[in-house]
């Protein structure tokens, strides 16, 4: 399709994440990304992005080089300053407490009241402790490490979309008189404009969503083969050898099941099986305890998988960048959380 192409060719794209996001989780994280209120804070914003949805609710992002590098230049100049990351990091910690009582009820909001709050929270309690891991070597003061490392082993944005924001959205596909399946199908800035006549072309169509934002204007189309696109931009690598930085020691056989899920209830999961994950949260707890060990794509020293390997005592590799790519659900593989390393057992 020539419209994907120039999408494509628009930009410089360069992979940033892969998050269990249907295309209106994808807008919403995207949200916050882009505002003001992210520049504000950091002095650079992502204004483009492109997601492609590799398999069901599971999309890999995108976002132009030279944002990435403009953003990680402002993040450097902002953790490195003490006296800002701690208010911010202060400010995080409140705000997980206002989550807490919007969680429990305690406070009600409208559809557009709690997009705000989540923007807000997410950017202070969620992407601010997320970057702060690529800084570890340069963060001095022992009082903003811990913070970090606390914050980072909470996370509430998911349980807000969920529980809060998705049930406000499809309240307002009732009230417009539409199936409030409608909300699946659109983008946050679709539901907040009421194009709701889009759904109903969108639910007939087949295939994987892409989703991309380039000069502020969305780009919606649904692809069937949506992997030639992936591997158009990243080509796979094929190998037998994975290799990553050791969170936990310790060295383990076992069977790989991939979890990407924006929810494990339902998932199958034995005891003992390699839990790989592009990152993992809190909502893999039960998934975690139950694991011979633990891989991911991203992280840090101080991601959540991370600190939860450590608490829990499981061998974990993080930050390989590809085993979810590299490994399929069944492989029997060979975790060698001493030196980093993980191999296909034939």
């Amino acid at each position: 399709m020539k419209k994907i192409d120039n999408i494509l060719q628009a930009r410089n794209w360069q992979y940033y994440l892969t998050r269990p996001f249907n295309l209106f989780g994808a807008s919403l994280w995207h949200a916050w990304y882009e505002s003001e209120k992210w520049k504000r804070i950091l002095g650079a914003r992502f204004p483009d992005v492109l997601f492609l949805e590799e398999k069901k609710d599971v999309a890999r992002c995108y976002r132009p080089k030279e944002q990435i590098e403009e953003y990680n230049k402002c993040a450097k100049k902002v953790y490195t300053n003490t006296k800002k990351i701690q208010a911010l990091l202060e400010k995080a910690e409140q705000l997980n407490k206002q989550a807490e009582r919007i969680l429990n009820k305690k406070e009600e909001m409208t559809f557009e009241e709690a997009v705000e709050f989540l923007i807000t929270l997410s950017l202070h309690a969620t992407a601010l402790p997320y970057k702060a891991g690529e800084f570890l070597n340069e963060i001095k003061d022992k009082e903003v490490i811990k913070k970090t490392e606390e914050l980072r082993a909470i996370s509430y944005y998911p349980r807000i979309i969920e529980e809060i924001i998705i049930p406000l959205a499809r309240q307002e596909a009732k009230k417009a008189g539409v199936s409030e399946k409608a909300v699946d199908y659109l983008t946050y800035k679709e539901i907040k404009a009421k194009e709701w006549k889009k759904y109903e072309e969108r639910k007939k169509a087949e295939g994987n969503y892409f989703f991309a934002v380039v000069d502020g204007k969305e780009h919606i189309y649904f692809v069937k083969k949506i992997n030639e696109i992936i591997e158009n931009i990243e080509p796979i690598i094929k190998s037998s050898e994975v290799k990553g930085m050791c969170a936990y020691p310790g060295k383990v056989k076992g069977k790989v099941r991939i979890v990407n899920d924006r929810s494990v209830v339902g998932v199958k999961f034995e005891k003992g099986e390699i839990l790989v994950s592009v990152s993992t949260s809190p909502i893999y707890l039960s998934l975690m305890q139950k694991a011979g060990a633990i891989i991911t794509d991203e992280g840090g020293l101080m991601c959540h998988a991370a600190i939860l390997s450590r608490e829990l005592k499981i061998p974990t590799i993080i930050g390989t960048k590809n085993a979810t790519r590299v490994l399929k659900d069944g492989d029997f593989i060979e975790v060698d959380a001493e030196k980093g390393i993980v191999r296909k057992v034939e």
